[in-house]
């Protein structure tokens, strides 16, 4: 059985449900052939600062089907020869995607979700084929003094006492985790933004990497199976690059930026426009 605290995200998300933080380093698999041995929770007192910045995408044989989906709704439009407001450029390339963003220093961890869709105008009036990008998702954080989710399509946002186990890297595998994975081929070590990282492939040939430059801070780098959007996040064990097999239907993710041992300003990883931060919470520009 996992131990009782992998469900301690949950305590830190509250109702966001968006987020999926609850159980979410569960089904973990086999960092090698020998496996990983379990670890003790670490106190985060030693962490460097980490930033990383990471875009899902969902998949259907390699396209993406909310992007195609708009762009047949415009060609509708236009042939009906109804007034079109399409996404700009900048816009349209976000359509289907998710931004994963996570800060990590002693005593405070953040993370943010940011999910992509189209809204149309009312379908009753002339402006049901005004296009604009929604955001939706969240921004939570906690630190020693307080927990806080900012949902980042209303900008309501929740306080709630601090969980000092949540600031715990807790990368505990039991022995049944381990045998989970045993049909995939790997790892292959590789550098995903220049940091190291174990790549595993399943029978199909979906590819997952994890993150392996912070075992000594408790991180683990076991395989978890076939990435999953809808899984969210662990901090715990961060995987760096992902995608599913040819012709299947899954979740690609890319690494584009990690950080890690820089100068980081606690105050850098609260939610913009927040009311911690002296301002209005709301979506961020």
């Amino acid at each position: 059985m996992h131990s009782p605290k992998r469900n301690r995200y949950a305590r830190l998300a509250g109702p966001a449900l968006l987020l999926g933080l609850a159980g979410l380093v569960a089904g973990c698999g086999p960092a090698e052939s020998t496996g990983q041995a379990p670890s003790a929770d670490r106190a985060d007192d030693d962490i460097p600062s980490i930033y990383i910045d990471r875009k899902v995408e969902h998949l259907s044989d390699a396209v993406n089907d909310a992007r195609q989906a708009y762009e047949q709704h415009v060609a509708v439009c236009e042939q009906a020869g109804t007034s079109v407001k399409p996404l700009d450029p900048a816009e349209l390339d976000l359509v289907g995607t998710e931004r994963w963003q996570l800060w990590r220093m002693p005593g405070h961890l953040a993370y943010r979700r940011e999910i992509y869709t189209v809204k149309t105008g009312d379908v009753r009036t002339p402006a049901r084929c005004h296009f604009d990008l929604a955001v939706s998702g969240n921004h939570v954080y906690q630190d020693r003094e307080r927990s806080l989710v900012v949902d980042l399509a209303t900008g309501e946002e929740q306080v709630d006492v601090p969980d000092p186990e949540v600031l715990e890297v807790d990368a505990d595998v039991d022995s049944e985790d381990l045998e989970k994975w045993r049909g995939w081929q790997g790892p292959a070590e590789t550098f995903v933004q220049g940091q190291p990282c174990r790549e595993w492939r399943s029978p199909r040939g979906d590819i997952a990497c994890y993150w392996t430059g912070g075992t000594e801070w408790g991180f683990s780098h076991v395989n978890n199976g076939i990435f999953a959007a809808h899984g969210g996040l662990s901090p715990d064990s961060i995987i760096l690059e992902a995608r599913p097999a040819p012709g299947a239907t899954g979740d690609k993710l890319t690494t584009t930026r990690f950080d890690i041992g820089v100068t980081m300003d606690p105050a850098s990883l609260l939610p913009r426009n927040s009311e911690a931060r002296g301002g209005q919470a709301g979506v961020a520009k």
